[in-house]
């Protein structure tokens, strides 16, 4: 069986980031550290780092005095921010920077009185922190057909959430034109996710089946298992390597493997460890 592994596959910039400013924290700091939430959505990292005493935070009643908390990759809204700095305690803003730079476009727009929509999931950690940062009206979508019920506007920005899906920003940047032909538009959709998505539509043309590794609450790695079903009829999406089964792949010669944005490259290894171990011609 030939295994072919998307060149995206693993963490992206973001993820690293927050994972390394966490661990040399770790170096450095003497009292507790909490991470405002899962500091990424992947159990294998967030077991990890319970290991080394880093929890996710559920109630600040719950800190030491004096102890640090890391403000999670998806990032916060600003009120949380200012809850932790009333409260005392040092803030590590570990938020990705791509995320950073769409909470800031929202402020700004929303005080120059746009109304903000946002295509994204509506309970997404990065989406409710990036809501967190509007002044004003503010909206999210995820179906481009929820544009043509939404209260009229006198000004709209649209912008996405890093992680969604190109084709359906696009469906919705369309309905939006159609009813505010003047609304500013920016495309926030990261680059990594761009690759990533483009990366499982090429597996899926060369492989019969598809494996995506990552965490089953990550929206980003949800959305690559989209894709590929769209794509191709055999798809496995799996958080470990000992999910896999020989007996799933005894007909399939090529399978293609790719990762959400918060999988750890020793998972992935596992992964393409366990099954070059099946041993299927």
């Amino acid at each position: 069986m030939r295994i072919i592994l998307a060149d995206s596959a693993g963490f992206c910039m973001g993820v690293r980031r927050a994972l390394d400013a966490v661990m040399n924290e770790l170096k450095t700091k003497k009292g507790h550290i909490y991470t405002h939430g899962p500091l990424i959505h992947n159990p294998q990292v967030i077991d990890f780092l319970e290991q080394k005493g880093i929890k996710p935070l559920s109630d600040l009643r719950d800190c030491e005095p004096g102890s640090t908390i890391v403000i999670r990759a998806h990032g916060v809204p600003l009120s949380v921010k200012s809850e932790i700095k009333e409260a005392g305690f040092k803030i590590l803003d570990a938020t990705c920077p791509k995320v950073t730079m769409v909470q800031r476009l929202v402020l700004n727009f929303s005080k120059k009185n746009y109304a903000v929509i946002i295509v994204g999931e509506l309970d997404h950690p990065e989406v409710t922190g990036i809501v967190g940062h509007a002044k004003g009206p503010v909206e999210v979508v995820a179906l481009p057909e929820q544009i043509k019920s939404m209260p009229f506007f006198d000004k709209v920005f649209l912008i996405s959430q890093t992680t969604q899906n190109e084709v359906v920003f696009n469906a919705v940047k369309d309905e939006v034109i159609k009813r505010w032909p003047d609304a500013r538009i920016k495309n926030t959709i990261c680059n990594s996710t761009y690759r990533r998505q483009n990366d499982v539509r090429e597996l899926s043309r060369k492989a019969e089946a598809i494996i995506i590794v990552g965490g089953r609450n990550s929206g980003n790695t949800r959305r690559l298992v989209d894709i590929a079903l769209e794509l191709n009829h055999t798809i496995f999406h799996i958080e470990r390597s000992d999910e896999l089964n020989s007996g799933d792949f005894e007909n399939i010669r090529t399978v293609g493997v790719s990762a959400g944005a918060s999988t750890p490259n020793w998972v992935i290894s596992k992964v393409i460890k366990k099954l070059e171990g099946f041993n299927i011609c």
